[in-house]
């Protein structure tokens, strides 16, 4: 089994009697640690102190990190119609690989959103016209 622990800006990984770090992106607090079903990957949220938390996956071979975490961005975010900070958190892994959590793009309304480790940004799930509001 696989466990993580959160400590100080670094994420320490644990399996088969040993520990791996992974190095924390950016400047802020790592909370949240969420590995795939199949221990190859790990997401986290990260609040940047900025106002938003931001959502990391890293990819782990026999719970070492094979890469450097990388950013889930959300559709819209930082464009001109996004109006603060984005939140990408709560992160659930399907048993097919795909990473579900619930996001804003600075707009004030929460979506739950989906990954699919193609190295893309997330998706919506539901579009406005399918349900409506906020699915906090």
């Amino acid at each position: 089994m696989i466990a993580a622990q959160i400590f100080a800006g670094w994420i320490f990984t644990a399996g088969l009697a040993q520990a791996a770090e992974v190095q924390i992106p950016k400047e802020g607090h790592a909370f949240n640690p969420r590995f795939s079903h199949d221990g190859s990957r790990l997401a986290f949220e990260l609040n940047t102190y900025e106002g938003g938390i931001d959502l990391y996956v890293v990819d782990l071979s026999q719970g070492h990190p094979t890469a450097s975490a990388r950013k889930i961005s959300l559709p819209m975010a930082g464009s001109s119609f996004s109006t603060g900070n984005t939140v990408a958190a709560a992160p659930t892994w399907h048993p097919s690989g795909m990473l579900i959590f619930e996001g804003t793009d600075g707009r004030g309304v929460s979506r739950l959103y989906f990954w699919n480790n193609t190295g893309g940004q997330g998706q919506r799930m539901f579009q406005d016209t399918e349900i409506a509001g906020d699915l906090s």
